[in-house]
């Protein structure tokens, strides 16, 4: 039975996944400015069990992009430009806003095989703060590392449908005591208009559980280690004027460990 609790995904490279395995045609791109929401007050421990926490709220404001340097190379650009993290515990004095950690990599075309297409990819997460998350029960609005996730990724056009299947797989090379991680992602996606497109996702988390303890001791903010997650994502696609839209998306937890558990909402600008 699907929980009735929604997961909050973390915001790195796995969240701004769309029609992967396609890249974008040189001088083309996809931009978009998003704001998301959560406000927790529970909490998947390490074996699993959603556990009661005193209430933290996440809100940000971020700015996506992909560009295409040439038809077969295409950049991507992630930056959390603006965090506030909030704790609801009335004697703590932990809250914390500022510029997230921004992820940057590129997607390469490895061929085209009628109308499924390959792609291979390499993302850069670069910590902007060096905030110490080791043992403290506060609000970081970095990790601290420095990770390199590998991907190789596929896309599948369903034409004449107005449709399209997408996937990848990932690894996540993480540092300063994090855990590595495994990642599969599987998507699908229905054009029921040609200005409104609903897409569904799912996401897998794996951690290969190596992680430093001292890292996971910092379960009140986002960055516990060895998180472990399958999740489900609800988006929608609206183009208001020509290459003008709006994004919604929400995100459904079914499985988690050492994650938060709350609703998480975005609602976001984007040009295409």
């Amino acid at each position: 039975m699907l929980k009735k609790n929604i997961l909050f995904l973390l915001i790195f490279a796995f969240s701004n996944v769309f029609g992967e395995g396609w890249t974008k045609k040189q001088g083309t791109g996809y931009y978009a400015l998003d704001f998301r929401f959560l406000s927790a007050s529970k909490y998947h421990d390490s074996n699993g069990e959603n556990i009661e926490i005193e209430g933290v709220s996440d809100i940000a404001f971020n700015l996506y992009s992909e560009y295409g340097i040439t038809d077969n190379l295409t950049l991507r650009l992630n930056f959390p430009f603006y965090k506030i993290l909030k704790n609801d515990d009335a004697g703590a004095d932990n809250d914390n806003s500022g510029i997230g950690d921004i992820d940057f990599g590129l997607r390469y075309k490895l061929g085209q095989f009628g109308k499924t297409a390959f792609s291979a990819g390499i993302n850069f997460g670069i910590p902007i703060s060096t905030e110490d998350v080791y043992g403290k029960r506060e609000l970081a609005l970095s990790d601290g590392e420095f990770n390199q996730i590998l991907s190789l990724e596929a896309g599948h056009s369903l034409y004449p449908l107005p449709a399209y299947i997408s996937g990848s797989v990932k690894f996540n090379n993480r540092n300063e005591g994090y855990s590595d991680q495994f990642y599969i992602g599987a998507e699908g996606g229905y054009k029921f208009h040609k200005d409104f497109l609903l897409n569904l996702r799912f996401n897998f988390l794996k951690s290969l559980n190596k992680g430093n303890l001292e890292v996971l001791d910092n379960i009140l903010p986002i960055q516990a280690n060895n998180q472990e997650y399958l999740a489900l994502r609800l988006g929608a696609f609206i183009n208001f004027y020509r290459n003008y839209g709006i994004a919604l998306t929400s995100d459904f937890g079914l499985y988690a460990k050492n994650v938060l558990s709350a609703p998480v909402f975005s609602v976001g600008f984007y040009i295409k």
